[in-house]
């Protein structure tokens, strides 16, 4: 009678310390710190995917995707901030070297289809990339281009081949 006794406690002890465990790791899975990073990320993936305004900063910050036109490859992404007083954007492409004599172009198109360039993209080793800013706010300008420029012509201000596009969300 004595063995089992001691059986029945071990094994009261085993489940007992199992269930703790158990409570233990739920209890952790759901503290506040856990909460609060899923809502952090869940807070940043709505930035990227929308148009917002952060209010931090009081800045307009959007994102586009840019995908390729026709029968060319390639790929990008353009960010935009206005802070009330300074209108920036970059552009980062993957694309392929430019022919000889070529050059990549970037530029904000509005809805009326009047360009701004936004400068020569420079290769930054795996990709093409072009900042740009200005006092202005350009915000209106809602679609992005990357052209195939000819180098003889320079930044002459008219757009030729159209490779890469995109839009911001309103």
């Amino acid at each position: 009678m004595k063995k089992n006794t001691q059986i029945i406690i071990i094994v009261g002890v085993v489940a007992f310390i199992t269930l703790g465990a158990y409570f233990l790791l739920m209890f952790a899975r759901e503290s506040p710190s856990s909460k609060e990073e899923e809502n952090k990320i869940q807070r940043n993936d709505e930035g990227e995917k929308k148009s917002e305004v952060d209010k931090e900063e009081g800045a307009i910050t959007d994102q586009a995707v840019l995908e390729a036109i026709g029968s060319f490859v390639g790929e990008g992404i353009a960010t935009r901030k206005y802070d009330g007083e300074k209108f920036s954007t970059a552009v980062r492409a993957q694309l392929s070297d430019p022919p000889k004599e070529k050059f990549y172009e970037s530029w904000l198109v509005s809805n009326g289809g009047s360009f701004i360039s936004t400068g020569k993209l420079e290769n930054a080793g795996n990709a093409y990339e072009s900042r740009f800013s200005s006092d202005k706010n350009l915000i209106s300008y809602k679609k992005v281009v990357i052209t195939e420029e000819t180098e003889a012509n320079g930044l002459d201000g008219k757009p030729e081949t159209h490779i890469l596009k995109g839009s911001f969300k309103d």
